[in-house]
């Protein structure tokens, strides 16, 4: 049947044509796809590296922003008599110069805190050798202070001094961890600062001798049940228990290279 056998080829032919063209067709449009993918790439590239740059210049914009304006803490705390109270960072330090000579200020950090209030009164907070946050004195927010703050304080001190005086967070975490009773001291010192709420050797050596006599003194007077125990405890008590307690702390310094002296700084003429 030749001309049945003709028309078959000639159908297949067809077939193969339109397969052809087909790929043909197919192989162009995946040309002008990989084109376009490549166009996309390098414009998808271009935008990655503004996008890099756009990030760095916002980096650097809000670094200096924070140094000049500071960075708030988001949480607002309420002391007594709609008191507000609000936590500021600022990248730049500050020489402090307590007035008492038993307070030792760490003046060499590229930083210091500020507590603002809707009182129009704020307090630059300085921190101590034992990593407390120090507040001049204000009589008139001491008595609306949000106790809450101080523990925020606290933390972000903490947080930062392990960056950059690690030796410092260090003595603390020992003396935490160090009680009194261990020591040798005065038993009825000991007795008295139990009494008192001081159990540990930074619970004591963080507070300025003179604020830890007044705290001493107002629990014997709040509790009747240790009072027996604070009788007697004065000023000189208060020095031998920090004496020797200085020295027990020396000794610790001295087992540790890496220990480095928080340096008074001296009173402007």
């Amino acid at each position: 049947q030749p001309e049945k056998l003709k028309k078959k080829v000639g159908e297949q032919r067809k077939k193969l044509d339109e397969r052809r063209e087909l790929l043909d067709a197919q192989r162009l449009q995946i040309r002008d796809l990989k084109s376009q993918l490549t166009e996309s790439e390098t414009k998808r590239m271009a935008l990655v590296g503004q996008s890099t740059s756009l990030e760095d210049e916002v980096k650097e914009l809000r670094s200096r922003l924070v140094h000049h304006d500071g960075e708030v803490d988001q949480k607002v705390y309420h002391g007594k008599d709609g008191l507000e109270m609000y936590l500021y960072t600022f990248e730049w330090g500050l020489n402090f110069r307590p007035a008492s000579a038993d307070l030792k200020i760490v003046n060499d950090v590229t930083w210091h805190m500020e507590v603002r209030t809707n009182y129009g009164i704020c307090i630059l907070v300085s921190v101590t050798e034992w990593l407390a946050p120090f507040y001049p004195p204000c009589d008139y927010l001491a008595d609306r202070w949000d106790g809450g703050i101080h523990d925020a304080l606290v933390e972000q001190i903490t947080a930062r001094m392990e960056l950059s005086h690690p030796h410092l967070v260090e003595r603390v975490e020992w003396a935490k961890e160090n009680y009194l009773d261990e020591t040798d001291l005065n038993e009825k010192h000991v007795a008295a600062l139990n009494a008192a709420g001081f159990h540990s050797l930074y619970s004591v050596l963080h507070v300025p001798p003179a604020k830890l006599l007044a705290l001493v003194k107002d629990q014997g007077e709040k509790d009747e049940s240790v009072k027996e125990q604070i009788k007697g405890f004065g000023e000189v008590s208060v020095k031998q228990v920090y004496s020797k307690l200085h020295k027990i702390v020396a000794e610790w310094e001295s087992h540790h290279e890496a220990w480095k002296p928080v340096k008074r700084v001296r009173k402007a003429a």
